[in-house]
């Protein structure tokens, strides 16, 4: 049996299989939390290729049918996130994109499909460090840390951010999303940033762009809602995410081309824009 192991703070979490080839496409999710333990207690996933190409899982919240392979590592993508945070409680952890732009945290909130990960992205191929496409954590004195994971997104989004849909990881023809690797670029954010700019983001197609300022009340509302269950809950989350709320200038964002998005997004940052 082939295992890979992931570390984050005093979080491990490995996977085993017997397939090294599978392995590797699993030690490609994480590759910066990637640790060396051949050996160990059992591992907390375990992932099998069966002789019609599909992918058996073990462990806890795993599917109990077969999946592709692009929903084995999808399946495996959430459930290892979800255990190497799961100690971490002292931060608040928000389901949002965003990067880090001239030392300040530029973050990205919505709900699945509001274009999250393409902003994210578009930052990215402005030079911008990533803070994440998916989890982003705050801390106690309001500042953001990077949560380290390759960015899933539609292919065709991939090609155009400059990636060779080819070399990326889950390239399946039935697929249209593929997992790209930041550290082709400027890669992450390497510290602790504060957050200078909240975007609350709708992505609509033909919908030009629209940017306006946001009600710090509605800003807090809707920065709880993407409170994940992991992490700071309650009225430890409220006060820090008020914090943040009540220094960082808040817009909303319609948008249909992220590149242009972002442009704006980034002089608003700036300083041609102030918090309303």
């Amino acid at each position: 049996m082939t295992r890979v192991c992931f570390g984050f703070d005093d979080a491990v979490v490995c996977v085993e299989s017997a397939d090294p080839e599978v392995i590797d496409l699993v030690r490609r999710l994480f590759p910066v939390y990637e640790m060396h333990r051949e050996s160990g207690p059992p591992p907390d996933f375990g992932i099998r290729r069966t002789s019609d190409g599909r992918f058996e899982l073990t462990g806890e919240e795993m599917p109990d049918h077969l999946v592709s392979l692009p929903d084995a590592l999808s399946a495996l993508d959430y459930a290892i996130a979800r255990r190497l945070l799961r100690e971490r409680a002292d931060v608040v952890q928000l389901h949002a994109a965003g990067a880090e732009v001239d030392g300040q945290a530029l973050l990205i909130v919505g709900p699945s499909g509001a274009g999250k990960s393409n902003l994210a992205l578009a930052m990215h191929r402005r030079d911008h460090r990533l803070l994440g496409d998916d989890l982003i954590l705050i801390d106690t004195e309001g500042r953001a840390h990077a949560f380290a994971r390759l960015v899933k997104v539609e292919t065709e989004r991939a090609e155009a951010f400059g990636f060779d849909p080819e070399g990326t990881l889950g390239r399946d023809e039935g697929n249209p999303e593929v997992w790209v690797d930041p550290r082709l670029g400027p890669g992450w954010s390497a510290s602790p940033v504060p957050v200078g700019m909240l975007v609350f983001a709708h992505r609509r197609p033909g919908g030009g762009i629209q940017v306006e300022g946001c009600r710090e009340s509605r800003a807090l509302a809707d920065l709880m809602s993407q409170v994940v269950g992991t992490g700071l809950q309650g009225a430890l989350a409220l006060d820090v995410l008020l914090a943040v709320t009540s220094r960082a200038d808040r817009v909303r964002l319609v948008f249909d081309d992220a590149e242009e998005a972002a442009a704006q997004l980034e002089e608003r940052l700036r300083g041609n824009g102030a918090a309303p």
